[in-house]
């Protein structure tokens, strides 16, 4: 497709990307740890648990979690005034530490002054125990 001049701004734009993790990106992850911003590391209830079993798998949900809080900031800027909207997610398992992605992301939304309506889980995830899918709703 031609989209692309060379490979390493495939990294660029995965390291960009909501979570973004892949190829060589991944390398960049397991370096060092991700600082995370004061305001929602309160929130990460894996952190600490996960930070001492694996750097990189605590970077995953980490930048996740950072990349998300900044979605969630920009978006209060360009919502509709009657804004409502649903994120579907999955909780995690990584290095045998339980990430309630759900949790995590209904407080990050009300830190930012949305209203989290309700949080509903409704589907089981790959055949694994406890991995599930939730629909978290919000408004303003």
């Amino acid at each position: 497709m031609e989209v692309l001049d060379n490979i390493k701004q495939a990294t660029e734009i995965d390291l960009q990307a909501i979570g973004g993790t892949w190829g060589k990106a991944t390398s960049i992850l397991q370096k060092q740890l991700i600082e995370v911003p004061h305001e929602i590391l309160p929130y990460l209830s894996y952190y600490e648990e996960l930070r001492d079993k694996s750097i990189l798998m605590c970077n995953y949900a980490t930048k996740y979690f950072i990349d998300m809080w900044k979605h969630i900031k920009s978006l209060k800027i360009v919502k509709a005034d009657k804004f409502k909207g649903v994120y579907v997610v999955g909780n995690s398992r990584l290095s045998g530490v339980e990430i309630f992605t759900e949790c995590i992301l209904g407080k990050l939304f009300r830190q930012e002054g949305f209203d989290v309506e309700k949080i509903v889980s409704f589907r089981k995830r790959g055949g694994k125990k406890r991995l599930y899918e939730t629909a978290i709703f919000i408004k303003t």
